[in-house]
């Protein structure tokens, strides 16, 4: 059974502002914080500048490669015990 999980308003707001000014991605924000791009975008649409139509560009940055390292650290931790 999956748990639901609950973000605040200022959370969203939170994130919303970062994308916006490109200091993260959707996508980073789907991976940090274990929610769907979907999510992600319907907190843009509802919280973000009202722009009749809105770009989305992504390239890998530091932050992706840090998700994956922490990863790679995570599994390594469990193989340590």
């Amino acid at each position: 059974m999956k748990k639901t999980r609950v973000f605040s308003e200022a959370f969203k707001k939170e994130k919303v502002s970062l994308i916006e000014k490109g200091e993260i991605s959707v996508s980073e924000v789907s991976e940090l914080y274990d929610v769907s791009h979907t999510a992600v975008y319907k907190w843009l649409k509802k919280y973000g500048l009202q722009e009749s139509e809105r770009i989305v560009v992504e390239k890998k940055s530091e932050g992706k490669k840090n998700i994956e390292l922490n990863r790679k650290i995570a599994s390594l931790e469990q193989l340590i015990g």
